[in-house]
């Protein structure tokens, strides 16, 4: 998804970034001062497993460097829980999409419906 803030008029049709290039584009074809967000390719929700059997349920676009944040003690609910380890990853072409099942897993809560229902999606 992109992000842009400019203060330009948009004509009809054209997203806040292409008007900003229109507007001020830069030598690189780039948009000059616009910011823009990076854009996500697959939003995934995933679980990760404690040594002692316990799940923690999340949602990023960058799975691999979630899980060594997890495991480095940087992410409050699983601080000193660890070591984890990804279990399961279920990819999502929206975030809005990834949030959604993300939310349903955590509202579930029951680990044997969830190996039933979604066992195509665990790694192991």
């Amino acid at each position: 998804m992109y992000g842009c803030f400019t203060n330009i008029a948009i004509p009809f049709g054209e997203s806040r970034c292409s008007a900003a290039r229109l507007a001020h584009p830069d030598e690189s074809g780039g948009s000059g001062n616009c910011l823009q967000k990076k854009k996500i390719d697959v939003y995934s929700v995933y679980i990760i497993e404690s040594k002692s059997g316990r799940w923690y349920y999340g949602s990023s676009d960058d799975v691999v460097q979630r899980l060594k944040e997890h495991n480095s003690n940087r992410s409050l609910y699983t601080r000193f829980k660890g070591p984890w380890e990804l279990i399961f990853q279920r990819d999502f072409e929206t975030k809005t999409e990834g949030l959604r099942f993300e939310k349903l897993l955590k509202k579930t809560r029951n680990k044997e419906f969830i190996q039933r229902e979604y066992k195509e999606f665990f790694l192991r």
